[in-house]
């Protein structure tokens, strides 16, 4: 990947095994980032029609992260001036090396403007990092890999992967796919930790132990203190990189946390409840004899059997949720200043009653996401399915 080869993985391979598709390979170009990154610790660079995959200050202080468009490469860049996901970008600067990890210390860049951003690369565990790539001890020249790794070189680039979270610390954690990867990193009880490790700014929710989490970040590294080789850092940006899930079940209790199936809320409010901004609210279906208030930012999904650990593997359909006002008032209901990120999809809305939107009333002002919804068997004065 760094090296030119633009590996493109849509899809991630099953837990523990398998592979990642590879369409192709592409030319480097003279301002590639490829080639920036065969130059020795000190050469001057310049990148030119870059895509910003990181802002400012999202994954660490005082950096960006930029791409080719093909997605063949990528790379850390220090600045403090501040650029957004998807602005192209022009770069000058001297390449160096950060923390086992090749940087560009920018003298300038320039805007050229917000262009669509660069969807991250579908990898497994063992495949973030990757093994050394034209790599030179002396000069520092190339890409360092990190422990344990064989395959193409990575680091830079956005990518995705998924697995269990095997150890949660504060800001922190270590996702396992079944590769059961060890970096060194060991518990309290001296245990190894096993999976790939992934790196959040403070303030940041996590997943909690034992939840099954799909994560988008950075593919990174770091030399860890008194280590000589770099270990593979999966970097997030923001907590939509994050996508914490909380899990309701007709049988679950609001005691449980939410955090994987076997511990699912009992109730659809209890789990909106608990949610904050950017997370997720799982349901299986069953009928929830509930009404409920959307919160800014929670995206509420229906459609679950109850033992999937992909949203894209609900069959709303198949697996009808069904939210039962019971003829009390508006089955949901939106607040003002909701927004898009807010979401209602797969249910049933049913026997909500009011003077104005039974089944869905969104207040003055409120634009959620409505969609994947069957409304029925609501009434009111105006807008008996919804009033928007």
């Amino acid at each position: 990947l760094s090296g030119g080869i633009a590996t493109v993985l849509e899809d991630i391979g099953p837990p523990g095994g398998g592979g990642s598709q590879t369409p192709g390979a592409t030319s480097v170009e003279p301002s590639a980032i490829a080639t920036a990154k065969q130059g020795d610790d000190g050469t001057t660079v310049t990148l030119e029609g870059k895509v910003v995959t990181a802002a400012t200050h999202q994954v660490a202080s005082g950096c960006i992260y930029i791409e080719e468009p093909d997605r063949s490469a990528g790379i850390r860049v220090n600045t403090n001036s501040a650029f957004a996901v998807g602005e192209a970008v022009n770069v000058s600067g001297e390449i160096g090396t950060s923390d086992g990890e090749r940087v560009v210390q920018a003298t300038s860049i320039t805007s050229l403007g917000m262009t669509t951003p660069i969807p991250p690369i579908g990898v497994i565990n063992r495949d973030i990092g990757g093994g050394d790539w034209l790599y030179n001890q002396t000069t520092g020249a190339g890409q360092r890999g990190v422990v344990g790794a064989l395959g193409l070189n990575n680091i830079g680039l956005l990518v995705k992967t998924r697995g269990k979270v095997t150890y949660a610390g504060t800001d922190f954690v270590y996702v396992d796919d079944g590769a059961r990867l060890w970096d060194g990193f060991t518990d309290g009880n001296n245990d190894p930790v096993r999976g790939v490790r992934v790196a959040a700014q403070s303030g940041a929710h996590l997943p909690a132990l034992g939840s099954t989490v799909e994560i988008t970040g950075i593919s990174s590294c770091t030399i860890p203190q008194g280590e000589t080789d770099p270990i593979r850092v999966l970097r997030v940006r923001s907590q939509d990189d994050i996508p914490r899930v909380i899990h309701v079940k007709p049988d679950g209790s609001d005691v449980n946390n939410g955090s994987t199936w076997a511990l699912a809320k009992g109730t659809v409010q209890g789990a909106i409840d608990t949610a904050s901004s950017g997370m997720e609210v799982w349901v299986a279906e069953g009928v929830y004899s509930e009404r409920i208030t959307l919160k800014a930012g929670v995206r509420l999904y229906g459609g679950f059997a109850g033992n999937e650990i992909r949203r894209e593997s609900r069959d709303v359909l198949g697996n009808p949720t069904i939210l039962d006002g019971g003829r009390l008032g508006p089955v949901v209901t939106c607040s003002s200043g909701l927004i898009s990120s807010t979401t209602i999809d797969g249910f049933t809305i049913r026997n909500g009653s009011s003077p104005n939107g039974g089944g869905i009333r969104c207040a003055n002002g409120s634009a959620p996401t409505i969609c994947n919804n069957v409304i029925t068997g609501n009434s009111a004065g105006y807008g008996g399915g919804i009033y928007c």
